[in-house]
């Protein structure tokens, strides 16, 4: 069998909807030719230099602005946090549906 599929913005969809057997493998290869791949477009801090160890700080607020009040309100959650890239999100993100949905 031959199924059509579509790439759009780095995934992959079928174009008509596939319904298997319970039996049939749950992971199937493509092959696609290099010449048609872009080079990846995350980085991964570890192929960097180290970088500076990150302190987080209170964010700046004026009195009476509306950042004064979330601070108070976050109290010692209210800081500014490093920045991150789209690997580290998403394996943050995955680790927090391990540890939700499979206790881990």
């Amino acid at each position: 069998m031959q199924a059509e599929l579509i790439f759009d913005h780095g995934q992959v969809r079928l174009a008509q909807p596939l319904y298997l057997k319970p039996e049939a493998p749950s992971h199937v290869v493509i092959t696609i030719p290099e010449e048609h791949l872009a080079p990846p477009r995350d980085w991964y801090p570890e192929e960097l230099a180290p970088l500076p160890r990150f302190t987080p700080q209170r964010p700046p607020a004026a009195p009476g602005s509306l950042q004064e009040e979330l601070n108070n309100l976050l109290g010692p959650l209210a800081v500014t946090r490093a920045a991150s890239s789209i690997g580290d999100d998403h394996q943050l993100y995955l680790e927090a549906l391990e540890e939700r949905y499979l206790g881990r």
